[in-house]
């Protein structure tokens, strides 16, 4: 049985650079100018195939993405697992130092929960500001990136 779709954040960074993209290429319709070419090789690098089949049960269809876009959703369902592994880890942790009586007061209980949701935050920033930049002919480039 297929799990059920879990939206997630699109960068931001991203979003506007493809958006922008595909925009101006749409508007330009087929031209011959330098900028227009740059746009449409920015659209075809990041889609660069889809295929479309039956679903397994033969009610819908699948479709699957080929290109950098598919790279960027896979590094974007990558940091949505593991901020899900984050906050179970915390969980566990958090449930074995109540059993464990290491918490002297509800003060001590709160700080640690805030200290999880500072890293937490932490990590969504970092992703946040993951930036992609052009490279001429090389197409997307993720900037370094730590998980």
């Amino acid at each position: 049985m297929k799990a059920a779709f879990k939206p997630f954040t699109l960068n931001p960074s991203m979003c506007n650079l493809m958006t922008k993209a595909l925009t101006m290429a749409v508007r330009a319709g087929n031209s011959e100018h330098d900028a227009v070419k740059g746009h449409f090789n920015i659209v075809r690098e990041l889609v660069q195939k889809v295929v479309i089949a039956p679903s397994p049960d033969g009610k819908s269809a699948d479709l699957t993405i080929h290109g950098r876009l598919a790279t960027i959703l896979a590094s974007m369902k990558a940091f949505h697992e593991h901020s899900k592994a984050m906050r179970a880890d915390f969980t566990d942790d958090y449930a074995r130092r109540v059993r464990a009586s290491a918490f002297k007061s509800q003060k001590e209980k709160i700080d640690f929960q805030a200290r999880f949701r500072a890293v937490l935050a932490d990590e969504e920033a970092d992703w946040k500001r993951l930036q992609v930049s052009l490279v001429a002919g090389a197409g997307f480039e993720p900037a370094a990136f730590r998980l």
